[in-house]
């Protein structure tokens, strides 16, 4: 009697299970998201540069020359080495900007390389495998590829952000009215990349469980519910993934569901934290020394020691095929004078007064590619003729 009481009850407790997993779906299915888009996607610094990006390509022309991206090795640069100008530059910065726009809604990384290409006022981006399409304006040619992206996304397309803004009129609007519009007229589920912490509210709910690839750090009681911070797990896959609030006074069946779209896993987050801080051990430069020869990659910065005894006019200045930036800096890491292109050839050259002290010149690339680059280094007192 014993043994078939324990059966019964397994029995109960397994059609409990299955019930509760069906009225899960349900919910997810049919519920409303329990936050604001706007508390957790912050799309006004790539409104921005977008906005500079677009006025910075004017009334100048490119080449036509092929510029690429790959975001998988991410590198980039010119096809086959060709000389670009800097409208060239300029159209692939916009481009780019789309497609960390794109990434910051949650969209998953290309595994294609993308094509850039502007010539008199025909702009192109595509990606590899794809037709290429020439647009006849900046503007439209931007809200092609953000679209072209979305649809591609299986993540982004559920949330129906393709077909949002695509009536003729609309398609007409710039790229930044689309992409205000594009945001405020869809529901979008918060990023969590590894590593980070992510605060989600759960109405009417005294505990909160974490589906597969999330874990919840610890929550507290609100007025209204519970507050849970949650973080990506060791084997989250990129995707949707939800948050369950629960409560005594609710059988079978979650209070409140929060999605989260978990856009690096830990092995990602770990290679995205180590290209951010990609920065070489500071090396010391003299002065009148012979050209010194470095190689950079993409999203690496190297940064070089040197000190002045005496108020100094320094001049430091690269050479190579490769595009950088030098920027001189105090010890304390505050930026005293920035070059990109004054040295000719993509390279930079910087002269400034200084005083006596230490300093720091940081070196990265601009936009686009990897390879080697030369320093000079020159002092001269100040008042020497």
């Amino acid at each position: 009697m014993a043994k078939a009481t324990k059966v019964m009850q397994d029995m109960f407790f397994l059609g409990r299970y299955v019930r509760t997993l069906i009225a899960i779906c349900i919910y997810i299915l049919v519920g409303t998201f329990s936050y604001a888009t706007d508390k957790h996607l912050e799309f006004n610094t790539s409104l921005k540069k977008l906005d500079e990006a677009v006025k910075a390509l004017g009334t100048k022309t490119g080449t036509g020359t092929t510029l690429f991206y790959d975001p998988i090795k991410d590198i980039a640069g010119s096809v086959d080495n060709s000389f670009y100008n800097q409208a060239d530059k300029n159209w692939a910065n916009a481009a780019l900007i789309i497609y960390d726009f794109y990434r910051d809604l949650g969209g998953e990384a290309l595994q294609n390389t993308i094509y850039f290409r502007h010539k008199g006022y025909s702009f192109l981006i595509t990606i590899s495998g794809q037709n290429n399409v020439w647009h006849e304006s900046a503007d439209k040619a931007l809200a092609f590829f953000l679209f072209n992206l979305l649809d591609q996304s299986n993540v982004l397309f559920r949330h129906h952000l393709s077909g949002a803004p695509r009536t003729p009129k609309e398609h007409l609007l710039p790229i930044k009215a689309q992409i205000i519009k594009l945001v405020q007229s869809a529901q979008i589920p918060p990023t969590l990349n590894a590593g980070k912490v992510l605060e989600l509210q759960l109405p009417k709910s005294d505990i909160a469980i974490a589906g597969n690839g999330l874990n919840v750090r610890e929550y507290k009681m609100t007025p209204n519910g519970i507050s849970a911070k949650v973080m990506v797990s060791n084997d989250a896959e990129p995707g949707l993934t939800s948050v369950f609030g629960f409560s005594s006074k609710t059988k079978f069946r979650p209070s409140s569901v929060a999605l989260v779209n978990v856009i690096s896993n830990s092995k990602e987050g770990t290679l995205q934290k180590h290209r951010k801080k990609r920065v070489s051990e500071e090396l010391t430069l003299v002065p009148h020394g012979q050209e010194k020869h470095f190689k950079i990659d993409n999203s690496e910065e190297k940064r070089f020691k040197f000190s002045l005894t005496s108020s100094s006019l320094v001049h430091l200045k690269s050479r190579g095929p490769t595009d950088v930036v030098g920027a001189i800096l105090t010890e304390k890491g505050k930026i005293i004078l920035f070059d990109d292109d004054s040295g000719g050839n993509y390279n930079f050259s910087m002269r400034q007064k200084l005083a006596p002290g230490d300093y720091i010149l940081s070196v990265k690339h601009c936009c686009f590619g990897e390879g080697p680059f030369s320093l000079t280094f020159d002092r001269e007192p100040v008042g020497k003729d």
